[in-house]
Protein backbone atom coordinates (compact mmCIF):
# COMPACT_ATOMS: atom_id res chain seq x y z
CA UNK A 1 0.00 0.00 0.00
CA UNK A 2 2.95 2.34 0.75
CA UNK A 3 4.22 1.96 -2.82
CA UNK A 4 0.77 2.77 -4.15
CA UNK A 5 0.58 5.95 -2.06
CA UNK A 6 4.04 7.02 -3.28
CA UNK A 7 2.94 6.38 -6.86
CA UNK A 8 -0.16 8.56 -6.40
CA UNK A 9 1.99 11.35 -4.94
CA UNK A 10 4.26 11.20 -8.00
CA UNK A 11 1.26 11.59 -10.32
CA UNK A 12 -0.03 14.57 -8.36
CA UNK A 13 3.47 16.04 -8.41
CA UNK A 14 3.48 15.97 -12.21
CA UNK A 15 0.16 17.80 -12.27
CA UNK A 16 1.38 20.49 -9.88
CA UNK A 17 4.63 20.94 -11.80
CA UNK A 18 2.86 21.39 -15.14
CA UNK A 19 0.21 23.65 -13.58
CA UNK A 20 2.79 26.40 -13.23
CA UNK A 21 3.75 26.17 -16.91
CA UNK A 22 0.26 26.55 -18.42
CA UNK A 23 -0.03 29.95 -20.11
CA UNK A 24 -2.84 29.51 -22.65
CA UNK A 25 -5.35 27.12 -24.22
CA UNK A 26 -2.75 25.65 -26.60
CA UNK A 27 -0.50 24.75 -23.68
CA UNK A 28 -3.38 23.08 -21.85
CA UNK A 29 -5.05 21.17 -24.70
CA UNK A 30 -2.19 20.26 -27.10
CA UNK A 31 0.82 20.79 -24.83
CA UNK A 32 1.90 23.81 -26.88
CA UNK A 33 2.41 21.47 -29.87
CA UNK A 34 5.92 20.86 -28.58
CA UNK A 35 6.11 17.15 -27.82
CA UNK A 36 8.94 14.94 -29.08
CA UNK A 37 8.76 11.60 -30.88
CA UNK A 38 9.59 9.64 -27.74
CA UNK A 39 7.12 11.44 -25.50
CA UNK A 40 4.26 10.84 -27.94
CA UNK A 41 5.22 7.20 -28.54
CA UNK A 42 5.33 6.45 -24.80
CA UNK A 43 1.96 8.12 -24.32
CA UNK A 44 0.34 6.20 -27.19
CA UNK A 45 1.65 2.90 -25.83
CA UNK A 46 0.47 3.70 -22.30
CA UNK A 47 -2.97 4.50 -23.71
CA UNK A 48 -3.19 1.35 -25.87
CA UNK A 49 -1.91 -1.19 -23.36
CA UNK A 50 -4.53 -1.11 -20.65
CA UNK A 51 -4.99 -3.54 -17.80
CA UNK A 52 -8.06 -5.12 -19.41
CA UNK A 53 -6.09 -5.78 -22.60
CA UNK A 54 -3.19 -7.25 -20.61
CA UNK A 55 -5.38 -9.51 -18.50
CA UNK A 56 -7.48 -10.47 -21.53
CA UNK A 57 -4.55 -11.34 -23.79
CA UNK A 58 -2.89 -13.52 -21.12
CA UNK A 59 -6.12 -15.47 -20.52
CA UNK A 60 -6.88 -15.75 -24.25
CA UNK A 61 -3.35 -16.94 -25.04
CA UNK A 62 -3.71 -19.63 -22.39
CA UNK A 63 -6.88 -20.82 -24.15
CA UNK A 64 -6.16 -20.42 -27.90
CA UNK A 65 -2.38 -19.97 -28.12
CA UNK A 66 -0.39 -17.52 -30.19
CA UNK A 67 -3.30 -15.99 -32.19
CA UNK A 68 -4.14 -14.03 -29.01
CA UNK A 69 -1.34 -11.80 -30.29
CA UNK A 70 -3.86 -10.17 -32.64
CA UNK A 71 -5.77 -8.58 -29.75
CA UNK A 72 -3.04 -5.90 -29.66
CA UNK A 73 -1.29 -6.92 -32.88
CA UNK A 74 -4.20 -5.67 -34.97
CA UNK A 75 -3.82 -2.33 -33.22
CA UNK A 76 -0.16 -2.31 -34.22
CA UNK A 77 -1.21 -2.79 -37.86
CA UNK A 78 -3.64 0.12 -37.53
CA UNK A 79 -0.94 2.31 -36.00
CA UNK A 80 1.55 1.36 -38.71
CA UNK A 81 -0.95 2.33 -41.41
CA UNK A 82 -1.71 5.52 -39.50
CA UNK A 83 2.00 6.42 -39.50
CA UNK A 84 2.19 5.86 -43.27
CA UNK A 85 -1.02 7.58 -44.39
CA UNK A 86 -2.56 9.80 -41.70
CA UNK A 87 -0.31 11.00 -38.87
CA UNK A 88 1.55 13.70 -40.76
CA UNK A 89 -1.68 15.07 -42.24
CA UNK A 90 -3.42 15.04 -38.84
CA UNK A 91 -0.67 17.27 -37.49
CA UNK A 92 -0.60 19.49 -40.59
CA UNK A 93 -4.34 20.23 -40.41
CA UNK A 94 -3.68 21.91 -37.06
CA UNK A 95 -6.86 20.93 -35.24
CA UNK A 96 -7.38 20.73 -31.47
CA UNK A 97 -9.56 17.59 -31.40
CA UNK A 98 -10.82 14.86 -33.70
CA UNK A 99 -14.25 16.57 -34.15
CA UNK A 100 -12.44 19.82 -34.98
CA UNK A 101 -10.46 17.84 -37.56
CA UNK A 102 -13.65 16.42 -39.09
CA UNK A 103 -15.08 19.94 -39.53
CA UNK A 104 -11.95 21.12 -41.31
CA UNK A 105 -12.15 18.07 -43.59
CA UNK A 106 -15.88 17.53 -44.03
CA UNK A 107 -18.06 20.28 -42.53
CA UNK A 108 -19.81 21.46 -39.36
CA UNK A 109 -22.39 18.68 -39.16
CA UNK A 110 -19.59 16.10 -39.14
CA UNK A 111 -18.01 17.89 -36.19
CA UNK A 112 -21.23 17.91 -34.18
CA UNK A 113 -22.08 14.25 -34.84
CA UNK A 114 -18.54 13.06 -34.09
CA UNK A 115 -18.48 15.09 -30.87
CA UNK A 116 -21.68 13.50 -29.57
CA UNK A 117 -20.61 9.95 -30.46
CA UNK A 118 -17.15 10.31 -28.92
CA UNK A 119 -18.38 11.96 -25.71
CA UNK A 120 -21.03 9.27 -25.14
CA UNK A 121 -18.77 6.30 -25.96
CA UNK A 122 -15.68 7.43 -24.12
CA UNK A 123 -17.58 8.54 -21.01
CA UNK A 124 -18.71 4.92 -20.79
CA UNK A 125 -15.13 3.75 -21.30
CA UNK A 126 -13.88 6.03 -18.50
CA UNK A 127 -16.49 4.58 -16.14
CA UNK A 128 -15.53 1.05 -17.18
CA UNK A 129 -11.87 1.85 -16.44
CA UNK A 130 -12.84 3.07 -12.96
CA UNK A 131 -14.68 -0.22 -12.31
CA UNK A 132 -11.65 -2.24 -13.49
CA UNK A 133 -9.39 -0.14 -11.28
CA UNK A 134 -11.55 -0.85 -8.23
CA UNK A 135 -11.29 -4.61 -8.87
CA UNK A 136 -7.50 -4.42 -9.02
CA UNK A 137 -7.29 -2.19 -5.95
CA UNK A 138 -9.08 -4.92 -3.97
CA UNK A 139 -5.86 -6.95 -4.23
CA UNK A 140 -4.19 -4.43 -1.88
CA UNK A 141 -6.69 -5.12 0.92
CA UNK A 142 -10.37 -5.06 1.78
CA UNK A 143 -11.12 -1.67 0.20
CA UNK A 144 -14.72 -0.78 -0.55
CA UNK A 145 -15.12 -0.74 -4.38
CA UNK A 146 -16.90 2.62 -4.32
CA UNK A 147 -14.07 4.13 -2.28
CA UNK A 148 -11.55 2.73 -4.79
CA UNK A 149 -13.51 4.22 -7.70
CA UNK A 150 -13.78 7.61 -6.04
CA UNK A 151 -10.10 7.75 -5.04
CA UNK A 152 -8.97 6.69 -8.52
CA UNK A 153 -11.25 9.29 -10.12
CA UNK A 154 -10.12 12.10 -7.82
CA UNK A 155 -6.42 11.40 -8.43
CA UNK A 156 -6.88 11.35 -12.22
CA UNK A 157 -9.09 14.44 -12.14
CA UNK A 158 -6.59 16.31 -9.96
CA UNK A 159 -3.46 15.94 -12.09
CA UNK A 160 -5.36 16.17 -15.39
CA UNK A 161 -7.13 19.39 -14.38
CA UNK A 162 -3.96 20.94 -12.97
CA UNK A 163 -1.41 20.15 -15.65
CA UNK A 164 -3.51 19.48 -18.75
CA UNK A 165 -2.21 17.44 -21.65
CA UNK A 166 1.44 17.79 -20.62
CA UNK A 167 0.87 16.23 -17.20
CA UNK A 168 -1.17 13.41 -18.74
CA UNK A 169 1.61 12.64 -21.21
CA UNK A 170 4.37 12.81 -18.59
CA UNK A 171 2.52 10.45 -16.28
CA UNK A 172 1.92 8.15 -19.26
CA UNK A 173 5.69 7.73 -19.60
CA UNK A 174 5.98 6.63 -15.97
CA UNK A 175 2.96 4.35 -16.30
CA UNK A 176 4.23 2.64 -19.44
CA UNK A 177 7.64 2.09 -17.86
CA UNK A 178 6.01 0.53 -14.78
CA UNK A 179 3.80 -1.86 -16.73
CA UNK A 180 6.31 -2.66 -19.48
CA UNK A 181 9.22 -3.40 -17.13
CA UNK A 182 7.14 -5.53 -14.74
CA UNK A 183 5.64 -7.56 -17.61
CA UNK A 184 9.09 -8.13 -19.11
CA UNK A 185 10.45 -9.22 -15.73
CA UNK A 186 7.45 -11.53 -15.30
CA UNK A 187 8.11 -13.14 -18.69
CA UNK A 188 11.79 -13.75 -17.91
CA UNK A 189 11.02 -15.01 -14.40
CA UNK A 190 8.41 -17.51 -15.62
CA UNK A 191 10.42 -18.93 -18.51
CA UNK A 192 13.63 -19.25 -16.50
CA UNK A 193 11.88 -20.69 -13.44
CA UNK A 194 9.77 -23.25 -15.33
CA UNK A 195 10.97 -23.35 -18.95
CA UNK A 196 8.79 -24.17 -21.95
CA UNK A 197 10.59 -25.88 -24.88
CA UNK A 198 10.67 -23.54 -27.86
CA UNK A 199 9.70 -26.34 -30.22
CA UNK A 200 6.55 -26.93 -28.18
CA UNK A 201 5.23 -23.42 -28.89
CA UNK A 202 3.17 -23.11 -32.07
CA UNK A 203 3.43 -19.66 -33.62
CA UNK A 204 0.20 -19.97 -35.62
CA UNK A 205 -1.45 -16.78 -36.82
CA UNK A 206 -4.80 -18.58 -37.02
CA UNK A 207 -6.02 -21.91 -35.66
CA UNK A 208 -9.23 -23.70 -34.70
CA UNK A 209 -9.73 -21.28 -31.80
CA UNK A 210 -9.08 -18.18 -33.91
CA UNK A 211 -10.30 -18.53 -37.48
CA UNK A 212 -9.57 -16.52 -40.61
CA UNK A 213 -12.92 -14.75 -40.10
CA UNK A 214 -11.76 -13.68 -36.62
CA UNK A 215 -8.52 -12.39 -38.12
CA UNK A 216 -10.40 -10.31 -40.70
CA UNK A 217 -12.56 -8.80 -37.96
CA UNK A 218 -9.57 -7.88 -35.82
CA UNK A 219 -7.56 -6.39 -38.68
CA UNK A 220 -10.47 -4.39 -40.11
CA UNK A 221 -12.51 -3.36 -37.07
CA UNK A 222 -9.99 -3.40 -34.21
CA UNK A 223 -7.19 -2.17 -36.46
CA UNK A 224 -9.53 0.53 -37.79
CA UNK A 225 -10.17 1.80 -34.27
CA UNK A 226 -6.42 2.50 -33.99
CA UNK A 227 -6.13 3.87 -37.53
CA UNK A 228 -8.56 6.69 -36.64
CA UNK A 229 -8.90 7.27 -32.89
CA UNK A 230 -9.69 10.45 -30.90
CA UNK A 231 -7.28 9.43 -28.14
CA UNK A 232 -4.35 8.68 -30.43
CA UNK A 233 -5.04 11.74 -32.58
CA UNK A 234 -4.98 13.85 -29.40
CA UNK A 235 -1.37 12.68 -29.01
CA UNK A 236 -0.46 13.31 -32.64
CA UNK A 237 -1.80 16.87 -32.37
CA UNK A 238 0.80 17.65 -29.66
CA UNK A 239 3.73 16.89 -31.99
CA UNK A 240 6.18 19.68 -32.72
CA UNK A 241 5.86 18.98 -36.46
CA UNK A 242 4.43 16.53 -39.01
CA UNK A 243 7.59 14.44 -39.23
CA UNK A 244 7.59 13.94 -35.45
CA UNK A 245 3.95 12.82 -35.62
CA UNK A 246 4.68 10.17 -38.27
CA UNK A 247 7.73 8.82 -36.47
CA UNK A 248 5.88 8.63 -33.15
CA UNK A 249 3.07 6.55 -34.66
CA UNK A 250 5.61 4.25 -36.33
CA UNK A 251 7.58 3.69 -33.11
CA UNK A 252 4.32 3.10 -31.23
CA UNK A 253 3.38 0.38 -33.73
CA UNK A 254 6.73 -1.36 -33.19
CA UNK A 255 6.39 -1.04 -29.41
CA UNK A 256 2.88 -2.49 -29.52
CA UNK A 257 4.16 -5.52 -31.45
CA UNK A 258 6.84 -6.12 -28.81
CA UNK A 259 4.43 -5.74 -25.89
CA UNK A 260 1.84 -7.95 -27.57
CA UNK A 261 4.47 -10.66 -27.96
CA UNK A 262 5.51 -10.36 -24.31
CA UNK A 263 1.94 -10.58 -23.00
CA UNK A 264 1.03 -13.42 -25.38
CA UNK A 265 4.08 -15.46 -24.36
CA UNK A 266 3.10 -15.09 -20.69
CA UNK A 267 -0.29 -16.59 -21.58
CA UNK A 268 1.34 -19.41 -23.58
CA UNK A 269 3.54 -20.22 -20.58
CA UNK A 270 0.37 -20.48 -18.52
CA UNK A 271 -1.10 -23.00 -20.97
CA UNK A 272 1.77 -25.36 -20.07
CA UNK A 273 1.97 -24.75 -16.32
CA UNK A 274 -1.43 -23.59 -15.03
CA UNK A 275 -4.43 -25.89 -14.91
CA UNK A 276 -7.52 -24.57 -16.78
CA UNK A 277 -9.56 -25.12 -13.61
CA UNK A 278 -8.05 -21.94 -12.16
CA UNK A 279 -10.46 -19.92 -14.30
CA UNK A 280 -10.03 -16.86 -16.46
CA UNK A 281 -7.94 -14.69 -14.12
CA UNK A 282 -4.69 -16.26 -15.26
CA UNK A 283 -2.47 -13.27 -14.57
CA UNK A 284 -4.00 -12.89 -11.10
CA UNK A 285 -3.05 -16.49 -10.36
CA UNK A 286 0.48 -15.89 -11.64
CA UNK A 287 0.83 -12.83 -9.40
CA UNK A 288 -0.45 -14.72 -6.35
CA UNK A 289 1.29 -18.06 -6.85
CA UNK A 290 4.19 -17.81 -9.29
CA UNK A 291 5.96 -14.51 -8.61
CA UNK A 292 7.97 -13.29 -5.60
CA UNK A 293 5.73 -11.12 -3.37
CA UNK A 294 7.58 -7.88 -4.17
CA UNK A 295 7.38 -8.57 -7.89
CA UNK A 296 3.71 -9.42 -7.61
CA UNK A 297 2.99 -6.10 -5.92
CA UNK A 298 5.04 -4.26 -8.55
CA UNK A 299 3.05 -5.93 -11.35
CA UNK A 300 -0.23 -5.06 -9.61
CA UNK A 301 0.84 -1.42 -9.41
CA UNK A 302 1.83 -1.64 -13.09
CA UNK A 303 -1.67 -2.88 -13.95
CA UNK A 304 -3.28 -0.11 -11.87
CA UNK A 305 -1.07 2.39 -13.69
CA UNK A 306 -2.25 0.95 -17.03
CA UNK A 307 -5.85 1.64 -16.06
CA UNK A 308 -4.99 5.16 -14.93
CA UNK A 309 -3.05 5.91 -18.13
CA UNK A 310 -6.01 4.84 -20.28
CA UNK A 311 -8.60 6.61 -18.12
CA UNK A 312 -6.75 9.93 -17.93
CA UNK A 313 -6.34 10.06 -21.71
CA UNK A 314 -10.05 9.32 -22.20
CA UNK A 315 -11.03 11.89 -19.58
CA UNK A 316 -8.93 14.65 -21.06
CA UNK A 317 -10.02 13.88 -24.63
CA UNK A 318 -13.72 13.98 -23.68
CA UNK A 319 -13.30 17.19 -21.66
CA UNK A 320 -11.43 18.86 -24.55
CA UNK A 321 -14.22 17.94 -26.97
CA UNK A 322 -16.95 19.20 -24.64
CA UNK A 323 -15.13 22.51 -24.13
CA UNK A 324 -13.93 23.18 -27.68
CA UNK A 325 -16.41 21.40 -29.95
CA UNK A 326 -19.68 21.45 -28.01
CA UNK A 327 -19.43 24.58 -25.85
CA UNK A 328 -17.30 26.30 -28.54
CA UNK A 329 -14.97 27.86 -25.97
CA UNK A 330 -11.18 28.12 -25.55
CA UNK A 331 -10.77 28.74 -21.85
CA UNK A 332 -8.38 26.85 -19.61
CA UNK A 333 -10.45 27.54 -16.49
CA UNK A 334 -13.71 26.16 -17.90
CA UNK A 335 -11.89 23.17 -19.41
CA UNK A 336 -10.63 22.33 -15.93
CA UNK A 337 -14.21 22.51 -14.66
CA UNK A 338 -15.32 20.20 -17.49
CA UNK A 339 -12.55 17.72 -16.57
CA UNK A 340 -13.90 17.65 -13.00
CA UNK A 341 -17.52 17.25 -14.11
CA UNK A 342 -16.83 14.49 -16.65
CA UNK A 343 -14.62 12.64 -14.16
CA UNK A 344 -17.21 12.79 -11.38
CA UNK A 345 -20.07 11.78 -13.71
CA UNK A 346 -18.02 8.79 -14.90
CA UNK A 347 -17.23 7.84 -11.29
CA UNK A 348 -20.92 8.09 -10.38
CA UNK A 349 -21.83 5.84 -13.31
CA UNK A 350 -19.19 3.35 -12.22
CA UNK A 351 -20.53 3.28 -8.65
CA UNK A 352 -24.28 3.38 -9.25
CA UNK A 353 -25.20 2.51 -12.84
CA UNK A 354 -23.07 -0.30 -14.30
CA UNK A 355 -25.81 -1.20 -16.80
CA UNK A 356 -25.66 2.28 -18.35
CA UNK A 357 -21.91 1.88 -18.93
CA UNK A 358 -22.40 -0.96 -21.41
CA UNK A 359 -25.15 1.04 -23.11
CA UNK A 360 -22.88 4.07 -23.52
CA UNK A 361 -20.06 1.94 -24.92
CA UNK A 362 -22.37 0.83 -27.74
CA UNK A 363 -21.63 4.24 -29.27
CA UNK A 364 -18.04 3.02 -29.75
CA UNK A 365 -19.30 0.49 -32.30
CA UNK A 366 -21.09 3.31 -34.15
CA UNK A 367 -17.87 5.33 -34.19
CA UNK A 368 -15.67 2.51 -35.49
CA UNK A 369 -17.89 1.38 -38.35
CA UNK A 370 -19.50 4.71 -39.21
CA UNK A 371 -17.01 7.47 -38.46
CA UNK A 372 -13.59 5.89 -39.01
CA UNK A 373 -13.92 5.20 -42.80
CA UNK A 374 -15.04 8.70 -43.95
CA UNK A 375 -12.49 10.41 -41.70
CA UNK A 376 -9.70 8.18 -43.04
CA UNK A 377 -10.73 8.77 -46.67
CA UNK A 378 -11.07 12.53 -46.11
CA UNK A 379 -7.61 12.70 -44.52
CA UNK A 380 -5.92 10.68 -47.25
CA UNK A 381 -7.50 12.91 -49.91
CA UNK A 382 -6.93 16.17 -48.00
CA UNK A 383 -6.23 19.10 -50.33
CA UNK A 384 -7.13 16.89 -53.32
CA UNK A 385 -10.83 16.04 -53.07
CA UNK A 386 -13.63 16.28 -50.51
CA UNK A 387 -16.40 13.78 -49.83
CA UNK A 388 -19.85 14.88 -51.00
CA UNK A 389 -21.99 15.66 -47.91
CA UNK A 390 -24.79 13.25 -48.84
CA UNK A 391 -22.41 10.34 -49.36
CA UNK A 392 -20.55 11.18 -46.17
CA UNK A 393 -23.78 11.24 -44.15
CA UNK A 394 -24.84 7.92 -45.66
CA UNK A 395 -21.42 6.50 -44.74
CA UNK A 396 -21.88 7.66 -41.13
CA UNK A 397 -25.43 6.31 -40.88
CA UNK A 398 -25.13 2.94 -42.66
CA UNK A 399 -21.73 2.12 -41.18
CA UNK A 400 -22.88 3.16 -37.70
CA UNK A 401 -26.07 1.07 -37.90
CA UNK A 402 -24.08 -1.99 -39.00
CA UNK A 403 -21.56 -1.49 -36.19
CA UNK A 404 -24.29 -1.17 -33.59
CA UNK A 405 -26.16 -4.19 -34.98
CA UNK A 406 -22.94 -6.20 -34.88
CA UNK A 407 -22.55 -5.47 -31.17
CA UNK A 408 -26.18 -6.13 -30.29
CA UNK A 409 -26.48 -9.32 -32.36
CA UNK A 410 -22.97 -10.65 -31.74
CA UNK A 411 -22.22 -10.97 -35.47
CA UNK A 412 -18.67 -9.68 -36.01
CA UNK A 413 -18.82 -9.61 -39.79
CA UNK A 414 -21.69 -7.11 -39.71
CA UNK A 415 -19.18 -4.54 -38.41
CA UNK A 416 -16.72 -5.51 -41.15
CA UNK A 417 -19.48 -5.13 -43.74
CA UNK A 418 -20.45 -1.76 -42.27
CA UNK A 419 -16.88 -0.50 -42.57
CA UNK A 420 -16.65 -1.75 -46.16
CA UNK A 421 -19.92 -0.01 -47.12
CA UNK A 422 -18.93 3.18 -45.29
CA UNK A 423 -15.55 3.19 -47.05
CA UNK A 424 -17.13 2.56 -50.45
CA UNK A 425 -19.63 5.40 -49.97
CA UNK A 426 -16.87 7.75 -48.84
CA UNK A 427 -14.74 6.96 -51.90
CA UNK A 428 -17.75 7.29 -54.21
CA UNK A 429 -18.51 10.66 -52.62
CA UNK A 430 -15.12 11.96 -53.76
CA UNK A 431 -16.14 11.72 -57.40
CA UNK A 432 -19.68 13.15 -57.32
CA UNK A 433 -20.17 16.65 -58.65
CA UNK A 434 -22.10 18.49 -55.95
CA UNK A 435 -24.04 20.77 -58.31
CA UNK A 436 -25.11 17.92 -60.57
CA UNK A 437 -26.18 15.89 -57.57
CA UNK A 438 -28.38 18.71 -56.24
CA UNK A 439 -30.03 19.13 -59.67
CA UNK A 440 -30.72 15.38 -59.72
CA UNK A 441 -32.36 15.56 -56.26
CA UNK A 442 -34.52 18.53 -57.23
CA UNK A 443 -35.86 16.59 -60.24
CA UNK A 444 -36.81 13.71 -58.01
Amino acid sequence: MLFLILYVLVLLGFGLFEFKKIKNFDDFIVSGRSQSTGAIAYSILATCIGASATLGVVSTARDIGFPAFWWLGAGAVGLLLQSLFLSRKVRQVGAYTLPDLTEKLMGKDARFLTSIIVVIAWTGIIAAQFVAGAKLMSAFGSIDPNVSILVTALVIIAYSAMGGQSSVMKTDKVQFFLLGSTLLFTLVSLYTGQPVPLEAIRFDLINEGFTFENLVYYLVVVGGSYFVCPLLFSRILTARDARTAGRASFLSALGLVVMSLVITLIGIWASFHIDPSHGKDVLGYIIAEKLPPAMGIALLIGLVSAIISSADTCLFAVASIVEYDILKQERVRTTRVVVIIVGLVSALLAMKNPDIISLLIQAYAVFTAGVVPPVAVALIMWKKKTIHPYYRRLAFIIGGICGLASNLMGIDMLAVGGMVISTALSIAGLYVNQNEFLIFLSKK
